[in-house]
């Protein structure tokens, strides 16, 4: 299996929690976590090993190629549009699929405070945030996402292919879950 880079943020983080608080401090986790930053979906090859299952390819033949420019502005000529992931096998002359990843936006302040205030704290226990935040579905699904599909979708079906989405399982929730006939 191919190893591309990943770019990484710096400073970031990669999933966020709903926690239980006592005393100013973090205790037992209140919900699931949530993914908000694509990178994460590749950790251990998870989404890599899940997208050659699910396309039939063996592992040992997958070869990946990351953030695919698809279209060209038609006034620059500059690429205006990304595939995620793409993965390709030979065994079967070249097919490929394309990966959407979506992690989801959050609403709120930005996460440095709590790294300074991480940075200064003694205790034992981590300190509870200091801002609240949420994640925020409606930008990542509405605004982020199914734009992104309406064009990518249409385009690889042209070009006798298919794009796959992975989302965490709270997004997936998020949008309602699987449908009555995948149950």
């Amino acid at each position: 299996m191919g190893n591309g880079t990943v770019d990484r943020k710096r400073g970031g983080v990669c999933s966020i929690q709903p926690y239980r608080e006592a005393d100013q401090r973090i205790t037992a986790a209140a919900g699931e976590p949530v993914i908000v930053c694509p990178t994460r979906f590749e950790q251990d090859g998870m989404v890599i090993r899940w997208l050659a299952e699910i396309v039939g390819f063996q592992l040992d033949d997958v070869m990946l190629a990351r953030e695919v420019p698809f279209m060209r502005s038609t006034t620059t000529g500059k690429p205006a549009g990304k595939i995620d992931l793409v993965i390709a096998s030979r065994r079967q002359g070249l097919r490929w699929f394309g990966l959407e990843v979506q992690a989801v936006y959050f609403s709120g302040a930005g996460m440095e405070a709590e790294f300074a205030a991480l940075r200064q704290d003694r205790h034992g226990q981590p300190p509870y945030p200091q801002h609240n935040r949420r994640p925020d579905w409606q930008s990542s699904s509405a605004k982020r996402l199914m734009p992104q599909l309406q064009i990518k979708g249409p385009t690889l079906r042209r070009w006798h292919s298919k794009i796959a989405v992975a989302v965490d399982r709270p997004f997936f929730a998020s949008l309602g879950g699987p449908s009555a006939l995948s149950k």
